[in-house]
């Protein structure tokens, strides 16, 4: 399982930094109008080498922009994968040290505002209305969501083409023995009664797997705050609002009736998954790009031992508290490309790459065409309408820079409801919201 909070709380300590200056787009020699026309040819410009960073293989086109560089033969792409917390941390030190930054790069999404206050960001507008003009069938096909929640002070700093989404993957095999039918599951409290029906049928097992390790437990936390309606001011929740207080009880009750293991407090996602894997748990929170790895996992067959389902956005049923979450990356152009419209036609590729990234591992897009693709099938044996609307409907998990420290605040909660507390959810609301309003 995912979490940002082991790579947000190493930024803390350099996110003020100077700005670039942007004089090197005014050089002698500097091309911010492109020499590259999009049917390949060149117009007398010359060989342009575009350095690209993502976090994993997944997030890049899987033939690594081969057919790309066939496309535009004056352009070599060299690609560089940089373990989640390091785009930041490396691209000043490369400020520091005079040396240029790679061409484009992608982020998780809530780190764009740290980038941009460390001058790594250059606005893409001007290639986003060539992409438009050149390009308008492919353009056409990216959700408005990828562009608008890149825009700060009415100007566009990247495009979100890969937003993941957390679900509930489940055993087929313990649901049909328990007669628990997850097409009927349109609530959290049915999450919970679910899980009642699992552990009546197998006392020894897991309802629910997960981690409550510091740094790797608040996944299934923070998508539950966000589909339980919680309050939210940036990335820190309200924990006396009705959804958070509704959260907190939601765990503790999950706790006190066994229905999570209280070992989970020393387990990592891949202890966690591995219950789940070897048939010791019914569920587990996960992103859709996890479908890759149970899909590869030998004898783990979808629909036979495992499928997946939305997290409903709401508490009881009777209405909709709150929405799907989803975790966006952002590309964004930096400030000391000499070869922004070169870069602009790299992100055109990879948004014309999607559907083969996700037979790759990647997760969900936000591209309207892609997503009905009939090849989404091999990837994700469970896209079908209803998850697709739910996506369609999901907004970005409530970040900010304090992230990685409300995260801290979080696990601690967590931590204490998994292994088993005597305060009621009011009382430890009372606990941490202090902490998290110190922030």
């Amino acid at each position: 399982m995912r979490t940002s909070s082991e790579r947000l709380t190493r930024y803390w300590s350099v996110l003020v930094v100077s700005a670039l200056l942007l004089a090197a787009c005014t050089q002698t020699g500097t091309d911010t109008t492109g020499d590259t026309d999009p049917d390949g040819e060149t117009d007398g410009g010359d060989q342009i080498e575009l350095e690209i960073w993502a976090q994993e293989p997944w997030m890049l086109p899987s033939d690594d922009f081969a057919g790309f560089m066939e496309e535009y033969p004056n352009i070599t792409v060299r690609t560089d994968l940089k373990p989640e917390a390091d785009q930041l941390q490396q691209m000043q030190a490369r400020t520091g040290a005079g040396q240029e930054l790679p061409d484009l790069v992608q982020d998780d999404n809530f780190m764009i505002e740290a980038h941009q206050n460390a001058g790594h960001v250059a606005p893409i507008d001007e290639w986003k209305d060539r992409w438009e003009d050149e390009d308008p069938e492919g353009f056409a096909n990216i959700l408005p969501s990828a562009w608008d929640e890149n825009v700060v002070d009415g100007e566009t700093l990247g495009v979100t083409l890969l937003a993941n989404m957390e679900g509930f993957f489940y055993g087929v095999e313990w649901f049909e023995e328990a007669g628990v039918d997850p097409t009927t599951i349109d609530s959290l409290d049915g999450v919970l009664d679910a899980m009642r029906t699992l552990k009546g049928l197998r006392p020894e097992g897991i309802p629910l797997t997960l981690s409550a390790l510091p740094t790797e437990g608040v996944t299934a936390q923070k998508a539950f705050l966000v589909a339980a309606g919680a309050e939210f001011d940036g990335a820190v929740p309200n924990l006396h609002s009705d959804g958070a207080l509704y959260v907190i009880d939601w765990y503790k009750t999950a706790a006190e009736e066994g229905l999570l293991p209280p070992e989970a407090i020393a387990w990592s996602g891949g202890e966690a998954q591995g219950a789940f894997l070897g048939g010791q748990a019914g569920l587990i929170v996960d992103g859709i790009h996890a479908a890759a790895d149970f899909s590869a996992e030998p004898g783990f067959e979808f629909g036979t031992d495992w499928s997946m389902f939305p997290i409903p956005p709401s508490r009881s049923g009777d209405q909709q508290d709150g929405n799907h979450a989803n975790s966006p990356w952002t590309w964004f152009v930096t400030t000391s490309t000499e070869h922004p419209y070169e870069a602009s036609l790299a992100l055109r590729y990879i948004n014309d790459s999607l559907v083969d990234m996700a037979l790759n591992g990647a997760g969900p897009f936000r591209n309207s065409e892609a997503l009905e693709d009939a090849q989404l099938q091999e990837p994700w044996p469970f896209w079908d309408d209803t998850f697709r609307e739910a996506y369609l409907e999901s907004t970005p998990t409530p970040a900010g820079l304090n992230g990685g420290e409300v995260e801290s605040i979080l696990e601690e909660l967590f931590g204490e409801i998994v292994v088993g507390t005597e305060l009621t959810a009011q009382e430890l609301a009372d606990k941490y919201q202090p902490m998290l309003d110190e922030l």
